[in-house]
């Protein structure tokens, strides 16, 4: 059995899983995968002035300042931070400086808020469990 290197694992697990076939519009290149629900677009100007989108396929993305004000934290970053170690969203420190966040598990975390008014009910397991991380 011939082994992958890690190296080519990590590319191919990087590589944008979508093509463009016109001007905002998309598909998958293998219609067997599984593609994100939600991603973050960069805005990008141009000369005509209008603007365009363009989608960031990462799933796994540096958590730094701008990252915790577009997904709606701003100056918040302790909240994300404890719902990492609470476990709600997946989060990953990789190097003293740097740590990554799961996308998918943060949008399907605002989903299961959405889904369930007593989530965050004052002592409820939710509730206590993230008052720990404080």
């Amino acid at each position: 059995m011939e082994t992958v290197p890690a190296s080519v694992r990590l590319r191919r697990k990087a590589a944008n899983p979508m093509i463009e076939v016109a001007p905002g519009k998309w598909v998958p290149k293998d219609s067997e995968k599984r593609i994100q629900e939600f991603v973050i677009a960069r805005v990008d100007r141009a000369p005509d002035g209008t603007y365009k989108l363009t989608p960031q396929f990462d799933t796994m993305v540096r958590v730094d300042r701008q990252l915790v004000t577009l997904l709606g934290l701003k100056g918040n970053w302790n909240v994300l931070r404890r719902l990492g170690r609470g476990g709600w969203v997946e989060m990953i420190k990789i190097s003293p400086g740097c740590t990554l966040i799961n996308l998918d598990t943060w949008f399907n975390h605002l989903r299961r808020c959405a889904e369930d008014d007593e989530m965050w009910a004052k002592g409820g397991a939710n509730y206590l469990e993230y008052r720990k991380m404080i």
